[in-house]
């Protein structure tokens, strides 16, 4: 997805009552934590920041009279730290700027970062703004008419949109003596969705100010321009419920196929990966920036021979050695390929197991696999359920030897059983070779007399047990 983020930094998105967030502090954090699930989700959808009513006018549409104070922060590219930085850099503006000519300056930059490329599902306008600044909506059919026509969707979040209002007015009528809350807030609630924290640490209080007659106006047009287009209007306590809700990242499912043996049994199954410890690409750090950005970086690597010479040894004079007490072995290539080990791919069931053998410190790896019957061998897809039922009754596990490929070292794991309503599959788990296995022996803490407590000692670790003790706390 290609989607531009669109931000009103006029004056009138820094207006706000005392104690309260103004409307771009609020856009800021939604803007940050749409960049942080972006990143740590590895999204490859790209994004835009652009800035009306700033004091720069950077955009290809901009000349003397048109598309002023319209700023292209940063150009269409995936979600990075550059982006999140930019977003924490945002400073109110004070010139004035026209919401339909930012949408407009979107939807073209939009189209020329798209253009020849491949693999953009949709491509999006999300508009930050409370509709407080002037605009001109002469020309707006003609910009509808073009954005149906690249099919560019536009969705609006601002403080509110004029929906709730008679819900607004009568809850107030129920309560006439309550002070006037933030939304979601009426009678101090804390625990509300509005009054929890962002990922930023924020608790954000919006107040119920009267739409002025310039906001009606602009709630209006942007609500056109949202239905014409086919998107939504968010208010900022909307978004922020949303994203303060964890989403996995969406992983798109690849079976591994094998060949299932048990004796003289053979049974086609796939594997998927079930769970898998995940290492954010963010923070693997593989690039250093010079001081100077403007600086180009060069990696370059030198052998060296470790003596008073110093002298610098070519690629092509190295060879693989193994050491050998002090001694080092030199080996080429050709023959460390004839050592290497032989074997093929493989799933062979070599034993059964009592699950309870199978204890937790024995489980290897990062990763668990669901395993189930290949679809289109019915036949083998019966057997293969007749298995895990058995297994499942009998409260048993199989002892695997798998080997991923001709080239991939064999490895020992387990298959449980697991049937849950209408599926039936197995998870397979790693497990140690009896050299991996390592026996280590401690001595005895009460052999030695400083090691035993003394009476404060224990009666600090009493008390420290008694007050984290939560059995007989109240529940609220």
């Amino acid at each position: 997805e290609a989607l531009a983020l669109v931000v009103d930094v006029g004056i009138g998105m820094t207006q706000a009552a005392p104690g309260y967030d103004s409307p771009l502090q609020i856009a800021s954090d939604i803007l940050q934590m749409i960049v942080q699930r972006k990143m740590f989700q590895e999204s490859k959808d790209e994004l835009a920041l652009i800035l009306y009513g700033a004091d720069e006018s950077n955009n290809d549409l901009a000349d003397e009279d048109n598309y002023r104070n319209i700023n292209v922060v940063f150009p269409l590219s995936p979600a990075n730290w550059h982006l999140f930085e930019e977003i924490q850099k945002i400073k109110p503006g004070s010139n004035p700027a026209d919401l339909v000519d930012a949408i407009v300056v979107a939807a073209d930059h939009l189209r020329r970062e798209t253009e020849g490329k491949h693999g953009f599902a949709a491509k999006r306008v999300m508009l930050f703004t409370n509709a407080a600044t002037t605009f001109s909506d002469h020309s707006l059919k003609t910009i509808l008419d073009s954005l149906r026509r690249q099919d560019i969707i536009v969705d609006a979040i601002g403080p509110t949109w004029g929906q709730q209002d008679e819900e607004d007015e009568n809850e107030e009528n129920q309560h006439p003596n309550s002070p006037m809350e933030t939304n979601g807030q009426e009678n101090g609630d804390e625990n509300s969705d509005a009054a929890r924290p962002t990922t930023n640490g924020h608790r954000h209080q919006t107040s119920k100010k009267p739409l002025t007659h310039q906001q009606q106006t602009g709630i209006r047009v942007i609500g056109e321009i949202v239905n014409t287009t086919e998107g939504t209007l968010f208010t900022f306590h909307e978004a922020l419920t949303i994203l303060s809700v964890h989403q996995a990242k969406i992983v798109k499912p690849t079976a591994t196929k094998y060949i299932m043996q048990l004796a003289d049994l053979k049974l086609h199954i796939c594997t998927y990966i079930q769970v898998k410890d995940n290492k954010p690409g963010i923070f693997r750090l593989k690039k250093v920036y010079a001081r100077d950005p403007t600086t180009e970086i060069k990696v370059d690597r030198g052998r060296y021979t470790k003596d008073e010479q110093d002298q610098e040894i070519e690629k092509e004079e190295l060879t693989d050695g193994f050491r050998y007490g002090t001694t080092f072995v030199p080996i080429n290539k050709e023959t460390l390929d004839e050592m290497k080990y032989q074997s093929e791919k493989c799933f062979a069931i070599i034993a059964f197991s009592e699950a309870n053998m199978m204890r937790r410190s024995l489980y290897l790896g990062d990763t668990v696999y669901e395993v189930i019957a290949e679809p289109g061998f019915e036949e083998e897809a019966q057997a293969f359920a007749g298995l895990v039922q058995a297994m499942y009754e009998t409260n048993t596990v199989a002892i695997v030897r798998k080997c991923f490929s001709e080239r991939s070292a064999p490895e020992l794991g387990f298959l449980r059983p697991h049937i849950a309503h209408d599926h039936i599959c197995m998870y397979y788990v790693k497990l140690p070779f009896a050299e991996d296995l390592r026996e280590f022996e401690f001595d005895n803490l009460d052999v030695t007399k400083r090691n035993q407590p003394n009476d404060e000692q224990l009666k600090c670790i009493d008390n420290l047990i008694t007050t984290m003790d939560l059995t007989h706390a109240d529940r609220r």
